[in-house]
């Protein structure tokens, strides 16, 4: 059986498709592969990565507290840091030279790409676990979500001066994407029955999208199996055709939208034989959609072409991306991110947590 794809990302002409602690990038335009390999003795599972404007270094950030940056051309490592907790969203400046990583702790830090050393320089804080973050597209803001239902706007480089927070989610935020047609519109989901489209700048909600009747009607009527929660994974956004698309955490399924007159339509519903993991578009429009993979999964990833009707890439050409690691099976717990953020579930863990430490005193005693 093969290890899943959990992470695609995707710029300019590349596309990067994660596994374990392997990386496989394909540049769609001249078709040239590389494969990076992190570290095979450590083999910490890869966290969070984002490619550089055009796509010439990748940024990485794994399990074991690493940040490496890579040259995509070579597969040289250009340079490894050190974070002082693990990192959740990654965003570099448009010039390329400098990241954010945004972490588990809720501090936002940057780092240059060069290969000297250093401990990142703190930018921002929150009192909450950060996940997700991003630059405005003209570099005057930096937006970052928390587990605590907050987006802040702040000021960039002067992050000590806060611009405004986007209230009005009702659960933890897990993704954020700029609408790019407009230099004032985001797109924010998570553990809510709503997308909310905003105007950052003004912290404004602008439309809420429900979600929750969306896919309480797409698993009645395609008989799919029902989960406890709802929960944003991915939100991923073709500007030449203003269409957006949104998966969910356990669940077959994409929502697609039109972007009209800076507001969501529904479009339609991707059925998918295997639960999603991650998606993205491409810069020709296709949809790559990564799949848990069990004993019944036919393909590791689909890759959507046409939306109405479906149709899909044909296998030879992913015939680079076939081929992950081999294991016995795959537990579908350790893919489950989004949903963990819940407060409900983290109170939980505490407790569970509290109470396992607690048996092991006592047993010492």
């Amino acid at each position: 059986m093969k290890v899943p794809y959990h992470i695609i990302k995707h710029s300019n002409n590349c596309i990067a498709l994660v596994f374990n602690n392997k990386i496989k990038i394909k540049n769609l335009s001249t078709n040239e592969t590389i494969e990076l390999k992190q570290d095979e003795i450590n083999n910490s599972k890869v966290r969070s990565i984002a490619f550089n404007n055009d796509a010439s270094v990748l940024a990485v950030a794994s399990d074991d507290k690493k940040l490496k940056f890579w040259d995509v051309k070579t597969g040289v490592c250009l340079s490894i840091k050190n974070t002082p907790k693990k990192v959740n969203s990654i965003v570099f400046e448009k010039n390329g030279k400098r990241i954010l990583i945004a972490d588990g702790f809720g501090d936002v830090y940057r780092y240059t790409v060069d290969n000297s050393v250093e401990e990142g320089e703190l930018m921002l804080g929150h009192v909450s676990m950060l996940t997700d973050i991003l630059l405005s597209n003209d570099e005057k803001y930096v937006l970052t979500s928390d587990r605590d239902e907050k987006i802040r706007v702040t000021h960039y480089p002067k992050t000590y001066i806060i611009h405004n927070y986007c209230l009005g989610h009702k659960e933890y935020i897990s993704k954020m994407i700029f609408i790019s047609n407009n230099d004032k519109l985001l797109l924010s989901g998570g553990g809510d029955d709503y997308l909310y489209l905003w105007d950052f700048i003004n912290a404004k909600i602008i439309q809420k999208i429900d979600i929750k009747t969306l896919i309480e009607e797409a698993i009645e009527s395609n008989n799919l199996s029902s989960v406890e929660s709802y929960n944003v994974k991915e939100i991923t956004y073709y500007s030449k055709e203003n269409i957006v698309a949104v998966c969910f955490e356990k669940l077959p399924l994409v929502f697609l939208f039109n972007v009209i007159k800076d507001k969501l339509y529904y479009k339609n519903t991707i059925i998918n034989e295997d639960i999603i993991l991650d998606i993205a578009f491409d810069n020709f429009g296709r949809l790559w959609i990564s799949n848990f993979v069990d004993k019944n999964t036919k393909n590791i990833i689909n890759v959507i072409s046409k939306y109405s009707p479906v149709e899909y890439l044909s296998n030879e050409k992913l015939e680079f991306f076939e081929n992950t690691d081999e294991c016995e099976s795959n537990d579908m717990s350790e893919y489950i991110v989004v949903e963990n953020l819940r407060k409900e579930i983290l109170d939980a863990k505490k407790a569970q947590q509290e109470e396992e430490n607690i048996a092991k005193k006592q047993k010492t005693e």
